[in-house]
């Protein structure tokens, strides 16, 4: 009977250690693990979404995160597996398209060198070159900022008085409904004039390369109002509490 009963005790032990070695299973309930994802989002949300030349939706969108070849098979959760998630032999090219947005592709991936070692086997005379390629390591999580179109710049005749050389006037219309007048250097927002957002809110003061930078006011839809310095604000980027 001891016999019988050690043997059992034995037997079970066993097949806990294999399946937990070769399957990765559990003697109770066990919770799915969940498949890693890539979740694309946009500023503003609703652009269509395609990666390496394919449509797979709108945004914002969760795609399956991709995993080195030499672990595809394993199982998930292994230390192999693990180690394998999100690393590519090449970036992640993803293209976002939205009406009345410039369109804009993004190669997704921050890239590691390979590493080569000399690697002394314990049982030869000859060391071994060992190599490790180099690979892309993808996050869980991209954000794309895409930029309204905008009309050719409506540019004044003459130029006002007192604008330094190369500056010019001009309206630029945006595709969203923003709309941009003043004084332009090289094609950007430079020197002094008012950003009106398509919501009503206007920022009115003065600009450096495109950016709200100096003094100047925001007046929002509702007729709050802050005056004081920005820096280094990018319009469409820019928020503010108007309740």
């Amino acid at each position: 009977m001891f016999t019988r009963q050690l043997n059992r005790i034995i037997f079970q032990t066993g097949m806990i250690s294999f399946c937990f070695t070769i399957f990765g299973c559990a003697t109770g309930s066990r919770t799915p693990d969940v498949l890693p994802t890539i979740t694309i989002n946009t500023i503003p949300a609703g652009a269509d979404i395609s990666v390496q030349g394919n449509f797979i939706g709108t945004s914002p969108i969760a795609i399956p995160m991709p995993i080195a070849n030499s672990a595809a098979g394993s199982f998930r959760g292994s230390e192999q597996y693990n180690d394998a998630v999100g690393k590519v032999d090449q970036p992640l090219l993803i293209q976002a398209q939205l009406a009345g947005y410039q369109t804009k592709d993004v190669a997704l991936g921050e890239f590691h060198a390979g590493q080569s070692e000399i690697v002394q086997p314990i049982f030869s005379a000859s060391a071994v070159n060992k190599t490790t390629p180099g690979y892309y390591k993808l996050p869980s999580m991209v954000t794309i900022k895409l930029a309204p179109l905008h009309s050719s710049d409506v540019q004044e005749s003459a130029p006002a008085t007192g604008i330094p050389v190369g500056v010019y006037q001009a309206t630029r219309n945006y595709g969203n409904g923003d709309t941009y007048i003043g004084e332009f250097l090289q094609g950007q927002f430079h020197g002094k004039g008012m950003y009106t957002y398509a919501n009503g809110d206007k920022y009115e003061g003065e600009f450096v390369n495109g950016k709200f930078t100096g003094k100047g006011s925001f007046t929002c839809s509702n007729g709050k109002q802050f005056v004081g310095n920005l820096e280094n604000k990018v319009p469409l980027e820019f928020t503010i509490r108007c309740n």
